[in-house]
């Protein structure tokens, strides 16, 4: 879907009917056409639960995005479009896409990870920082045997030269 997005602070906000609760939910969004420099427009985006006070998403700023959640309540979910471009006087338009279900799970649902995949990348993280900890441990380690037997030799030598002193 394409629409234009106003450019006051009301904004355009959508919903979408989720009637099965733990229903996935995606969305892409991305300013489109406008009639000047697109680099100079910006928007914020937010998705709401119902009676959420709290959004799952919110983007600030952003010239384009994605989100994607698993719906744990039934209810109609708000996604709003704020323009936050200083010039009152430009428009454009967004390309925005939502999908929940099975047509959120088509394909696009690849780009969001699961629970499994962020368990085990936590598991790879954690034995990363061991192993960091580790080699910090061996360093300070050779760290404090290197001055040690630098400070011994250097006692050594003093010796050596004290002796060297004493007997001639």
């Amino acid at each position: 879907m394409r629409f234009d997005l106003p450019p006051d602070k009301a904004g355009r906000c959508f919903s979408e009917e989720i009637t099965k609760i733990n229903s996935m939910v995606i969305g892409n969004y991305s300013i489109v056409n406008s009639n000047q420099d697109p680099a100079n427009h910006t928007m914020t985006v937010q998705v709401f639960p119902p009676k959420g006070v709290y959004p799952y998403h919110l983007a600030e700023h952003v010239q384009a995005g994605q989100f994607g959640f698993t719906a744990y309540q039934i209810g109609q979910y708000a996604i709003c479009f704020m323009d936050t471009t200083e010039d009152r006087q430009a428009t454009f338009s967004v390309d925005f896409e939502c999908r929940t279900g099975v047509a959120a799970a088509k394909g696009h649902h690849k780009n969001i990870a699961k629970k499994s995949d962020v368990v085990s990348m936590a598991f790879e993280v954690q034995m990363m920082h061991e192993t960091a900890l580790a080699i910090k441990e061996e360093m300070s380690y050779l760290l404090e045997r290197i001055t040690t037997m630098a400070l011994e030799d250097l006692f050594r030598k003093k010796e050596n030269h004290i002796s060297f002193h004493v007997i001639a």
